[in-house]
Protein backbone atom coordinates (compact mmCIF):
# COMPACT_ATOMS: atom_id res chain seq x y z
CA UNK A 1 0.00 0.00 0.00
CA UNK A 2 1.19 3.27 -0.70
CA UNK A 3 0.75 6.60 -1.17
CA UNK A 4 -1.07 8.12 -4.01
CA UNK A 5 -1.70 10.92 -5.94
CA UNK A 6 -2.97 10.48 -9.25
CA UNK A 7 -3.31 13.09 -11.91
CA UNK A 8 -6.30 15.18 -12.70
CA UNK A 9 -6.93 14.34 -16.22
CA UNK A 10 -7.33 11.12 -14.65
CA UNK A 11 -10.61 12.03 -12.52
CA UNK A 12 -13.47 13.43 -13.94
CA UNK A 13 -14.44 14.32 -10.24
CA UNK A 14 -12.50 17.10 -8.18
CA UNK A 15 -10.20 17.44 -11.06
CA UNK A 16 -7.84 19.86 -8.48
CA UNK A 17 -6.49 16.22 -6.72
CA UNK A 18 -6.41 13.18 -8.19
CA UNK A 19 -4.74 11.92 -5.24
CA UNK A 20 -2.04 10.36 -3.20
CA UNK A 21 -3.34 6.90 -1.45
CA UNK A 22 -0.92 5.23 0.45
CA UNK A 23 -2.33 1.81 0.32
CA UNK A 24 -3.81 -0.87 2.84
CA UNK A 25 -6.58 0.21 5.89
CA UNK A 26 -7.84 -0.68 8.82
CA UNK A 27 -11.31 -2.39 8.48
CA UNK A 28 -14.29 -3.22 10.66
CA UNK A 29 -14.22 -5.56 13.61
CA UNK A 30 -16.73 -8.54 13.57
CA UNK A 31 -15.24 -11.73 13.82
CA UNK A 32 -15.48 -15.83 13.02
CA UNK A 33 -13.98 -18.32 15.93
CA UNK A 34 -10.84 -20.66 14.51
CA UNK A 35 -10.16 -17.89 12.08
CA UNK A 36 -6.22 -17.80 11.62
CA UNK A 37 -5.75 -14.42 9.56
CA UNK A 38 -3.00 -13.51 12.25
CA UNK A 39 -0.69 -16.45 10.84
CA UNK A 40 -0.91 -14.49 7.54
CA UNK A 41 2.28 -14.37 5.32
CA UNK A 42 2.79 -12.29 2.44
CA UNK A 43 3.18 -15.63 0.47
CA UNK A 44 -0.46 -16.66 1.12
CA UNK A 45 -1.65 -15.26 -1.95
CA UNK A 46 -3.09 -17.93 -3.82
CA UNK A 47 -1.96 -18.63 -7.58
CA UNK A 48 1.75 -16.89 -9.19
CA UNK A 49 2.75 -13.44 -9.15
CA UNK A 50 3.86 -12.40 -12.30
CA UNK A 51 5.74 -9.45 -14.09
CA UNK A 52 4.74 -7.69 -16.71
CA UNK A 53 6.33 -9.89 -19.36
CA UNK A 54 5.06 -12.76 -17.04
CA UNK A 55 8.05 -14.00 -15.43
CA UNK A 56 6.98 -15.49 -11.74
CA UNK A 57 8.42 -13.55 -8.80
CA UNK A 58 8.00 -14.64 -4.96
CA UNK A 59 7.66 -12.33 -2.18
CA UNK A 60 9.01 -12.78 1.10
CA UNK A 61 7.72 -14.70 4.14
CA UNK A 62 7.93 -13.94 7.67
CA UNK A 63 10.44 -14.91 9.98
CA UNK A 64 7.96 -14.99 12.85
CA UNK A 65 4.10 -15.12 12.82
CA UNK A 66 1.98 -12.11 14.12
CA UNK A 67 0.21 -11.89 17.19
CA UNK A 68 -2.71 -10.31 16.83
CA UNK A 69 -6.26 -11.68 17.94
CA UNK A 70 -9.52 -11.60 16.01
CA UNK A 71 -12.23 -8.87 16.43
CA UNK A 72 -14.58 -10.50 18.57
CA UNK A 73 -18.28 -11.06 17.32
CA UNK A 74 -20.00 -8.81 20.09
CA UNK A 75 -17.89 -5.78 19.68
CA UNK A 76 -20.16 -3.05 19.05
CA UNK A 77 -17.95 0.35 19.85
CA UNK A 78 -15.45 1.90 17.05
CA UNK A 79 -12.48 -0.21 15.67
CA UNK A 80 -10.48 -1.55 17.85
CA UNK A 81 -12.07 -0.70 20.83
CA UNK A 82 -12.30 -4.36 22.32
CA UNK A 83 -8.63 -4.78 21.15
CA UNK A 84 -6.16 -2.23 19.63
CA UNK A 85 -5.11 -4.35 17.33
CA UNK A 86 -7.61 -7.31 16.01
CA UNK A 87 -7.91 -9.12 12.75
CA UNK A 88 -11.83 -9.12 11.03
CA UNK A 89 -13.42 -11.72 9.57
CA UNK A 90 -12.30 -12.13 5.41
CA UNK A 91 -8.92 -9.37 5.69
CA UNK A 92 -6.66 -11.75 4.38
CA UNK A 93 -8.80 -12.56 1.10
CA UNK A 94 -9.28 -8.51 1.39
CA UNK A 95 -5.59 -8.09 1.28
CA UNK A 96 -4.90 -10.12 -1.61
CA UNK A 97 -7.46 -8.74 -3.71
CA UNK A 98 -5.55 -5.58 -2.40
CA UNK A 99 -2.26 -6.99 -3.49
CA UNK A 100 -3.03 -7.86 -6.71
CA UNK A 101 -5.05 -4.76 -7.72
CA UNK A 102 -2.23 -2.85 -7.03
CA UNK A 103 -0.25 -4.95 -9.15
CA UNK A 104 -2.69 -4.28 -11.75
CA UNK A 105 -2.40 -0.65 -11.36
CA UNK A 106 1.51 -0.61 -11.43
CA UNK A 107 1.39 -2.50 -14.36
CA UNK A 108 -0.38 0.01 -15.97
CA UNK A 109 1.80 2.86 -15.02
CA UNK A 110 4.79 0.56 -16.10
CA UNK A 111 3.97 -1.30 -19.32
CA UNK A 112 6.63 -3.62 -21.27
CA UNK A 113 6.70 -0.71 -23.58
CA UNK A 114 8.54 1.95 -20.98
CA UNK A 115 12.53 0.80 -20.18
CA UNK A 116 12.54 1.54 -16.45
CA UNK A 117 9.68 -0.31 -14.31
CA UNK A 118 8.91 2.48 -11.36
CA UNK A 119 7.04 2.63 -8.17
CA UNK A 120 3.68 2.61 -8.35
CA UNK A 121 3.67 5.76 -6.06
CA UNK A 122 6.10 8.20 -5.08
CA UNK A 123 7.44 7.24 -8.33
CA UNK A 124 9.23 10.79 -8.42
CA UNK A 125 12.39 11.09 -6.78
CA UNK A 126 13.65 14.46 -5.19
CA UNK A 127 16.89 13.18 -3.20
CA UNK A 128 18.63 10.11 -2.04
CA UNK A 129 20.92 10.91 0.37
CA UNK A 130 23.29 9.05 2.81
CA UNK A 131 22.28 10.33 6.64
CA UNK A 132 23.70 9.43 10.10
CA UNK A 133 21.12 8.97 13.00
CA UNK A 134 21.95 9.41 16.56
CA UNK A 135 20.28 8.52 19.07
CA UNK A 136 19.02 10.79 21.88
CA UNK A 137 19.88 10.15 25.42
CA UNK A 138 16.56 10.88 26.99
CA UNK A 139 14.48 8.24 26.62
CA UNK A 140 12.29 6.88 29.38
CA UNK A 141 13.71 2.91 29.58
CA UNK A 142 10.19 1.45 28.41
CA UNK A 143 11.40 3.37 25.23
CA UNK A 144 14.64 1.65 24.84
CA UNK A 145 13.25 -1.37 23.00
CA UNK A 146 14.38 -2.41 19.12
CA UNK A 147 15.75 0.41 16.79
CA UNK A 148 15.63 2.39 19.44
CA UNK A 149 17.85 1.03 22.24
CA UNK A 150 20.95 2.14 19.87
CA UNK A 151 22.98 4.30 21.95
CA UNK A 152 25.39 4.67 19.34
CA UNK A 153 25.14 6.14 15.74
CA UNK A 154 24.57 4.61 12.94
CA UNK A 155 24.09 4.71 8.93
CA UNK A 156 21.27 5.35 7.19
CA UNK A 157 19.21 5.93 3.84
CA UNK A 158 17.29 9.24 3.37
CA UNK A 159 14.83 9.25 0.29
CA UNK A 160 12.82 12.33 -0.23
CA UNK A 161 9.58 11.87 -2.90
CA UNK A 162 6.72 12.88 -4.55
CA UNK A 163 3.28 11.08 -4.16
CA UNK A 164 2.14 11.43 -7.47
CA UNK A 165 2.25 8.14 -10.03
CA UNK A 166 2.91 8.53 -13.46
CA UNK A 167 0.18 10.22 -15.06
CA UNK A 168 -1.84 9.75 -17.48
CA UNK A 169 -1.40 5.98 -16.57
CA UNK A 170 1.05 4.03 -18.98
CA UNK A 171 2.31 7.52 -20.16
CA UNK A 172 5.84 7.53 -18.36
CA UNK A 173 5.54 10.93 -17.45
CA UNK A 174 6.38 12.52 -13.90
CA UNK A 175 4.02 15.50 -12.79
CA UNK A 176 6.02 18.61 -11.86
CA UNK A 177 7.07 19.75 -8.69
CA UNK A 178 4.66 22.31 -8.81
CA UNK A 179 1.46 19.59 -8.59
CA UNK A 180 -0.68 19.11 -5.73
CA UNK A 181 0.12 16.39 -3.90
CA UNK A 182 1.39 14.32 -0.70
CA UNK A 183 5.38 14.43 -0.21
CA UNK A 184 7.48 11.37 1.09
CA UNK A 185 10.45 10.52 3.71
CA UNK A 186 11.85 7.35 3.78
CA UNK A 187 14.42 6.50 6.07
CA UNK A 188 16.60 3.14 6.14
CA UNK A 189 19.11 2.47 9.33
CA UNK A 190 21.36 0.13 8.05
CA UNK A 191 23.49 -2.88 9.64
CA UNK A 192 21.47 -2.51 13.10
CA UNK A 193 21.63 -5.71 15.42
CA UNK A 194 18.58 -8.27 15.43
CA UNK A 195 16.71 -9.63 12.68
CA UNK A 196 14.35 -8.01 10.16
CA UNK A 197 10.46 -9.25 10.52
CA UNK A 198 11.12 -10.22 6.82
CA UNK A 199 13.48 -12.98 5.63
CA UNK A 200 15.56 -11.09 3.14
CA UNK A 201 17.74 -12.62 0.77
CA UNK A 202 21.31 -12.58 1.70
CA UNK A 203 20.84 -10.91 5.19
CA UNK A 204 23.31 -11.49 7.27
CA UNK A 205 22.07 -12.88 10.90
CA UNK A 206 21.80 -10.96 13.73
CA UNK A 207 22.43 -7.50 11.54
CA UNK A 208 19.35 -5.96 9.34
CA UNK A 209 17.79 -2.66 8.48
CA UNK A 210 15.09 -0.64 9.76
CA UNK A 211 12.79 1.39 7.40
CA UNK A 212 10.61 4.18 8.60
CA UNK A 213 7.97 5.42 5.77
CA UNK A 214 6.37 8.77 6.39
CA UNK A 215 4.16 11.09 4.45
CA UNK A 216 3.55 15.14 5.16
CA UNK A 217 0.33 15.10 6.31
CA UNK A 218 -0.99 13.16 9.61
CA UNK A 219 -3.72 10.77 8.56
CA UNK A 220 -4.10 8.33 5.80
CA UNK A 221 -6.78 9.02 3.78
CA UNK A 222 -9.28 5.37 4.44
CA UNK A 223 -10.24 3.86 7.41
CA UNK A 224 -9.45 0.66 6.08
CA UNK A 225 -8.90 -1.35 2.81
CA UNK A 226 -11.97 -2.61 2.62
CA UNK A 227 -12.67 0.19 -0.45
CA UNK A 228 -9.22 0.32 -1.88
CA UNK A 229 -9.40 -2.23 -4.51
CA UNK A 230 -12.54 -0.60 -5.72
CA UNK A 231 -10.36 2.68 -5.66
CA UNK A 232 -7.33 1.38 -7.19
CA UNK A 233 -9.52 -0.35 -9.80
CA UNK A 234 -11.27 3.08 -10.83
CA UNK A 235 -8.19 5.12 -11.10
CA UNK A 236 -6.33 2.63 -13.51
CA UNK A 237 -9.37 3.92 -15.77
CA UNK A 238 -9.86 7.18 -14.73
CA UNK A 239 -13.33 6.45 -13.33
CA UNK A 240 -14.64 9.08 -10.47
CA UNK A 241 -13.79 7.92 -6.88
CA UNK A 242 -15.16 10.14 -4.72
CA UNK A 243 -18.40 8.67 -3.96
CA UNK A 244 -16.77 5.69 -2.36
CA UNK A 245 -15.19 8.12 0.56
CA UNK A 246 -16.90 9.41 2.94
CA UNK A 247 -16.52 12.62 4.73
CA UNK A 248 -13.46 12.44 6.99
CA UNK A 249 -12.35 10.64 4.24
CA UNK A 250 -12.73 13.08 1.77
CA UNK A 251 -10.96 15.66 3.93
CA UNK A 252 -7.67 13.95 4.91
CA UNK A 253 -7.22 13.23 1.05
CA UNK A 254 -7.53 17.00 0.03
CA UNK A 255 -5.54 18.14 3.23
CA UNK A 256 -2.83 15.83 1.89
CA UNK A 257 -2.86 17.29 -1.45
CA UNK A 258 -0.91 20.22 -1.28
CA UNK A 259 1.86 22.25 -2.99
CA UNK A 260 4.64 22.92 -1.35
CA UNK A 261 7.82 25.42 -1.86
CA UNK A 262 10.61 23.13 0.23
CA UNK A 263 10.38 19.59 0.88
CA UNK A 264 13.15 19.71 3.75
CA UNK A 265 11.21 22.00 6.06
CA UNK A 266 8.31 19.99 5.58
CA UNK A 267 6.54 18.18 9.03
CA UNK A 268 6.43 14.36 7.90
CA UNK A 269 4.03 11.86 9.72
CA UNK A 270 4.19 7.69 9.97
CA UNK A 271 0.32 8.22 9.42
CA UNK A 272 -0.53 4.48 11.02
CA UNK A 273 0.94 3.36 14.22
CA UNK A 274 3.94 1.16 15.34
CA UNK A 275 5.03 -1.12 18.40
CA UNK A 276 7.33 0.00 20.92
CA UNK A 277 7.74 -3.58 22.52
CA UNK A 278 4.17 -3.28 24.53
CA UNK A 279 3.16 0.35 23.62
CA UNK A 280 2.16 1.37 20.29
CA UNK A 281 3.21 4.57 18.79
CA UNK A 282 3.75 6.95 15.88
CA UNK A 283 6.43 9.05 14.40
CA UNK A 284 6.94 12.33 13.20
CA UNK A 285 10.14 13.84 11.47
CA UNK A 286 10.49 17.59 11.91
CA UNK A 287 13.66 20.08 10.40
CA UNK A 288 15.59 20.53 13.45
CA UNK A 289 15.39 24.51 13.13
CA UNK A 290 12.48 25.70 11.44
CA UNK A 291 12.62 28.76 9.66
CA UNK A 292 10.48 31.12 7.07
CA UNK A 293 10.40 29.26 3.27
CA UNK A 294 10.66 31.79 0.01
CA UNK A 295 7.41 30.97 -2.01
CA UNK A 296 8.07 29.16 -4.80
CA UNK A 297 8.88 31.99 -7.81
CA UNK A 298 7.53 32.28 -11.20
CA UNK A 299 10.54 30.78 -12.80
CA UNK A 300 10.20 27.84 -10.33
CA UNK A 301 6.76 27.45 -11.12
CA UNK A 302 8.31 26.04 -14.98
CA UNK A 303 10.78 23.98 -13.86
CA UNK A 304 9.16 20.46 -13.35
CA UNK A 305 12.45 20.10 -10.82
CA UNK A 306 12.50 23.13 -8.82
CA UNK A 307 12.33 21.15 -5.03
CA UNK A 308 15.77 19.04 -6.85
CA UNK A 309 17.31 22.53 -6.95
CA UNK A 310 16.20 23.58 -3.29
CA UNK A 311 17.67 20.98 -1.90
CA UNK A 312 20.80 20.62 -3.64
CA UNK A 313 20.84 24.58 -2.84
CA UNK A 314 20.72 23.43 0.88
CA UNK A 315 23.14 20.63 0.48
CA UNK A 316 25.61 23.74 -1.05
CA UNK A 317 25.20 26.01 1.82
CA UNK A 318 25.65 23.24 4.46
CA UNK A 319 24.51 20.25 6.22
CA UNK A 320 20.62 19.22 6.62
CA UNK A 321 19.37 18.12 10.30
CA UNK A 322 15.99 16.33 11.28
CA UNK A 323 14.71 15.05 14.73
CA UNK A 324 12.97 11.92 14.93
CA UNK A 325 10.19 11.53 17.66
CA UNK A 326 7.46 9.34 18.83
CA UNK A 327 4.03 10.09 19.81
CA UNK A 328 2.64 6.94 22.75
CA UNK A 329 -0.64 5.93 22.16
CA UNK A 330 -3.39 7.61 24.83
CA UNK A 331 -5.93 4.73 26.08
CA UNK A 332 -8.56 6.87 24.07
CA UNK A 333 -6.49 6.72 20.74
CA UNK A 334 -7.81 4.18 18.40
CA UNK A 335 -5.24 1.85 16.51
CA UNK A 336 -7.37 0.40 13.81
CA UNK A 337 -8.68 3.82 12.40
CA UNK A 338 -6.20 5.51 9.98
CA UNK A 339 -7.84 8.47 9.61
CA UNK A 340 -8.06 9.23 13.04
CA UNK A 341 -6.00 11.89 14.31
CA UNK A 342 -3.23 11.01 17.36
CA UNK A 343 -3.83 14.69 19.16
CA UNK A 344 -0.66 16.07 20.16
CA UNK A 345 -2.45 17.54 23.10
CA UNK A 346 -3.21 14.36 24.14
CA UNK A 347 -0.34 12.85 23.72
CA UNK A 348 2.74 14.87 23.09
CA UNK A 349 5.68 13.53 20.51
CA UNK A 350 9.18 12.91 22.33
CA UNK A 351 12.78 13.44 20.35
CA UNK A 352 14.43 10.43 20.09
CA UNK A 353 16.95 11.03 17.48
CA UNK A 354 18.82 13.03 15.23
CA UNK A 355 19.37 12.57 11.56
CA UNK A 356 22.18 14.87 10.05
CA UNK A 357 22.50 14.71 6.22
CA UNK A 358 25.94 15.80 5.22
CA UNK A 359 26.82 18.90 2.73
CA UNK A 360 29.18 17.32 0.60
CA UNK A 361 26.98 14.71 -1.12
CA UNK A 362 25.88 15.32 -5.34
CA UNK A 363 21.54 14.66 -5.28
CA UNK A 364 21.90 15.09 -8.89
CA UNK A 365 24.75 12.01 -9.93
CA UNK A 366 22.60 9.30 -11.38
CA UNK A 367 24.61 6.49 -9.53
CA UNK A 368 23.37 7.96 -5.98
CA UNK A 369 19.88 8.36 -7.92
CA UNK A 370 19.91 4.69 -9.01
CA UNK A 371 20.90 3.58 -5.15
CA UNK A 372 17.49 3.98 -3.87
CA UNK A 373 15.75 3.06 -7.08
CA UNK A 374 17.47 -0.20 -6.76
CA UNK A 375 16.30 -0.42 -3.10
CA UNK A 376 13.12 -0.73 -1.55
CA UNK A 377 11.52 1.26 1.80
CA UNK A 378 9.31 -1.12 3.34
CA UNK A 379 8.00 -0.31 7.15
CA UNK A 380 7.55 -4.27 7.60
CA UNK A 381 11.74 -4.44 7.16
CA UNK A 382 11.47 -3.92 10.88
CA UNK A 383 12.81 -5.54 13.91
CA UNK A 384 9.19 -7.32 15.87
CA UNK A 385 9.72 -5.08 18.59
CA UNK A 386 8.73 -1.95 16.26
CA UNK A 387 7.00 -3.52 13.51
CA UNK A 388 3.65 -1.92 12.01
CA UNK A 389 0.49 -2.54 13.58
CA UNK A 390 -3.39 -2.07 12.20
CA UNK A 391 -5.16 -3.21 8.92
CA UNK A 392 -3.34 -0.45 6.98
CA UNK A 393 -0.20 -2.00 7.61
CA UNK A 394 -1.09 -5.51 7.21
CA UNK A 395 -2.14 -4.56 3.74
CA UNK A 396 1.29 -2.93 3.31
CA UNK A 397 2.83 -6.18 4.21
CA UNK A 398 2.20 -7.91 1.02
CA UNK A 399 1.29 -5.16 -0.93
CA UNK A 400 4.98 -3.58 -0.59
CA UNK A 401 6.63 -6.76 -0.71
CA UNK A 402 5.00 -7.89 -3.91
CA UNK A 403 5.42 -4.49 -5.48
CA UNK A 404 9.18 -4.05 -4.86
CA UNK A 405 9.83 -7.62 -5.74
CA UNK A 406 7.70 -6.99 -9.05
CA UNK A 407 9.35 -3.77 -10.20
CA UNK A 408 13.06 -4.96 -9.28
CA UNK A 409 12.79 -8.15 -11.42
CA UNK A 410 11.27 -6.32 -14.35
CA UNK A 411 14.54 -4.02 -13.86
CA UNK A 412 16.39 -7.34 -13.25
CA UNK A 413 18.09 -5.75 -10.02
CA UNK A 414 19.35 -7.63 -7.41
CA UNK A 415 16.80 -8.23 -4.07
CA UNK A 416 19.06 -6.90 -1.38
CA UNK A 417 19.10 -4.60 1.91
CA UNK A 418 22.07 -2.38 1.57
CA UNK A 419 25.25 -2.53 3.78
CA UNK A 420 27.08 -0.24 5.66
CA UNK A 421 30.56 -0.59 4.06
CA UNK A 422 29.44 0.28 0.47
CA UNK A 423 30.37 3.37 -0.97
CA UNK A 424 27.37 5.40 -1.57
CA UNK A 425 27.87 5.40 2.58
CA UNK A 426 31.64 7.20 1.65
CA UNK A 427 30.70 10.64 2.48
CA UNK A 428 30.04 10.39 5.66
CA UNK A 429 33.31 9.51 6.29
Amino acid sequence: MMNLAVVCSFCKVAPKFFLLVAVAAAVGCVSKPGHDDSKRFPSSIGGDLKTRDGTVFKIPELRQTLDIPECVADDSGPIGSTHDECIPEGESDLLDNVTRTALTFQTAQNPATVKVSQRDFHAKQNACVAAVWTPLSNLPEDLNIGAFALSWPVKAVVRLSNGSPKSPAGDDKLQPDVHPEPRGLAIKLVDIPGDSILNIEDAQAGKTTQDFVLINFPTFFLHSPKNYPDFLSRITVGKPFFDILDGDERKALIGATTTVPDVVMQRYFSQVPYKIGKKYAKYQVRPCQEAPVDPISDSEKNNPNFLRKRIQARLGKGPICLIFSVQIKAPEMIVEDAVAEWRPDSAPFMDVAKIDIPANQDITDPVRDSYCENISFNPWNSLPENRPAGAISRARLAVYSALSRKRRTENRVQIREPKATESFFDVLK
